[in-house]
């Protein structure tokens, strides 16, 4: 099997493109590649070649009126252009100009996402869970005849006001202060500085003062009462 640079070296003719891929003899019965064709943008793909030099007499061939009668299989053999090249350069074209569109769509809502994420993390008055805001609730209760009443009260929970204050989204709160870099640091505040001196002269002095008092003591423990 030989390696395709413009003639056939073996036999058999049979060729691989320098990436090792396996291509027929006739550029036009190469299928994988006529796919990669119908399934691109073409002008995407002009763009995507055009900003690479190397390129630019295959993007001219593509578009003279001398190859009009070729496929786009045969300019890209004569070319010596493979399908891993084609798919390498027209997907990473791609993938970074919807990057960049992204992120210019995200910079545009950006505020918006912001501003929602801070009411998100506000304190807010929804509906009291207890009398489902209608700010009274009901006991049972027996009447004077012996038959079951029901008695109204003031709800204790949002006393009368039929809505209570509930806290915002935890999850929104620690992104407003991630934001605005409001979050404690895990550093101590007080630093403990503890020095050592190398002078040795200390040591030696109180060695000998414990030597001075364990002889004193030793001398009052001999003598007689």
């Amino acid at each position: 099997m030989g390696r395709y640079d413009g003639r056939l070296r073996d036999k058999k003719r049979t060729l691989t493109d320098r990436h090792g891929r396996e291509i027929p003899v006739q550029p036009t019965d190469d299928t994988p590649m006529r796919r990669f064709k119908e399934a691109i943008d073409m002008d995407t793909f002009i763009d995507a070649f055009s900003e690479h030099d190397k390129y630019l007499s295959f993007l001219g061939a593509l578009q003279s009126p001398d190859y009009k009668k070729k496929s786009f299989m045969t300019i890209a053999r004569e070319f010596n252009i493979t399908l891993h090249d084609m798919q390498v350069i027209y997907t990473d074209y791609v993938r970074h100009m919807a990057l960049l569109e992204g992120l210019s769509y995200t910079a545009k809502k950006l505020p918006t996402v912001m501003k929602d994420v801070a009411n998100n993390a506000a304190n807010k008055m929804v509906v009291c869970g207890r009398c489902d805001g209608k700010k009274v609730v009901e006991d049972a209760a027996i009447s004077p005849k012996g038959k079951p009443k029901k008695i109204e009260r003031p709800c204790p929970v949002c006393h009368g006001a039929g809505e209570v204050e509930e806290g915002g989204d935890k999850h929104a709160i620690d992104k407003v202060y991630q934001t605005m870099k409001l979050e404690g640091t895990k550093a101590p505040f007080v630093a403990v500085q503890q020095n050592f001196n190398s002078n040795t002269t200390y040591d030696a002095r109180m060695e000998k003062l414990l030597q001075l008092t364990a002889n004193v003591a030793m001398e009052d423990d001999r003598e007689e009462p």
